[in-house]
């Protein structure tokens, strides 16, 4: 369904412990699958990597981020809600959620 998006491993001394499947869109970027392997969870390499993410779309000059989370999974929607993430709709089994640069660094951006 995402021909463009990149899906990239994510590893550890050479070892995959997770995934990111990346949408880079000109106004804001869809997180399509984001995972870690259970013995790497917990650690805070989410949080790492979802505010990388962020600093990554705020450099782009994109308007955000997007993702979609399964409504049966409150540990990952507390972390994206931590993390400055708003709800915007329920798509059946799936929340859409999003994250937006900072106002005053999107004025800054389009000046």
């Amino acid at each position: 369904h995402f021909e463009r998006a990149e899906f990239l491993v994510l590893q550890h001394d050479g070892d995959a412990v997770g995934r990111l499947y990346l949408l880079r869109e000109p106004l804001r970027w869809l997180i399509v699958d984001i995972g870690l392997l259970p013995a790497w969870q917990g650690r805070g390499i989410g949080t790492t990597l979802l505010r990388q993410l962020q600093q990554d779309a705020q450099d782009a000059r994109t308007q955000g981020l997007a993702l979609h989370v399964r409504l049966d999974n409150p540990r990952a929607q507390a972390l994206y809600a931590r993390l400055g993430f708003q709800d915007e709709s329920v798509e059946g089994m799936h929340k859409l959620m999003h994250w937006d640069v900072p106002s005053a660094v999107a004025q800054l951006n389009t000046a």
